[in-house]
């Protein structure tokens, strides 16, 4: 069944919302402040054809709905569309510190630190930095995503370090020609293991020592959008060799 205009819109909005909040979203709350022009009846009836369709489902039965993964799937597929090569995806206050960092660098280990330090803070999540001709990775931003909400379950956290071991060991998977920027969601990547988790990996040439691989590690409910042009700006500061 093809997503109405409609449904699309009360999809995103509700993606939106729950990257925002971590809680899940009632039709009430939707129609409130996302002003859709609908009642919550009507919303709440899309909503139901949304969780028909493999979306949205409701974790508890007198919660809201959160997004699944084919629903972040979608929502991923709709930033791409929007942003193209008339609108691409850019920060300029991050590539002005970005450039900085390029400059005042003295070496190659010093610019993948400090890269990957700010990169981690401003995405509020892990950064993996890989040098393949080196076999050289570099972590930072485990403080920022345990902030979120999802690691106060201490299963969610145990599941978590095992993901970032094995991505480690895995990295290489994502060694490729490909310049572009890739989104993984849940177990659409080996990897990851998981439903629970999401990449985001691009391709950069950190001078003098060859290509380099980056990735953007966080729960499903990571802001997409953001770490999307994050990863493309510093992908557009570094190219791609």
């Amino acid at each position: 069944m093809e997503i109405s205009d409609r449904q699309e819109r009360i999809l995103q909005d509700l993606i939106e919302e729950y990257i925002s909040t971590a809680r899940p979203v009632s039709s009430e709350l939707l129609e409130q402040r996302c002003h859709l022009g609908l009642s919550s009846a009507t919303v709440r009836i899309e909503m139901q054809r949304l969780a028909d369709m493999g979306y949205i489902f409701q974790p508890h039965t007198s919660a809201g709905r959160i997004p699944t993964n084919k629903g972040y799937r979608f929502f991923v597929n709709a930033c791409f569309a929007v942003h193209n090569d008339k609108n691409p995806f850019f920060d300029e206050a991050f590539f002005e510190d970005i450039e900085q960092i390029k400059e005042q660098a003295q070496d190659t280990v010093q610019c993948i630190e400090q890269v990957s330090k700010v990169l981690a803070a401003a995405a509020n999540n892990l950064v993996l930095i890989y040098l393949p001709d080196k076999g050289f990775i570099w972590k930072a931003g485990f403080k920022g995503v345990f902030q979120n909400p999802e690691f106060r379950e201490t299963d969610c956290l145990e599941h978590f370090l095992g993901i970032v071991e094995s991505l480690e060991d895995d990295i290489k998977e994502f060694d490729s020609s490909a310049a572009a920027i890739e989104v993984f969601i849940g177990k659409e990547k080996s990897i990851l293991k998981s439903p629970d988790f999401s990449v985001v990996v691009s391709r950069a040439y950190f001078p003098p020592d060859g290509a380099g691989i980056f990735t953007i590690l966080g729960p499903t409910r990571m802001s997409y959008e953001r770490n999307i042009e994050l990863a493309s700006t510093l992908a557009k500061s570094f190219g791609t060799d």
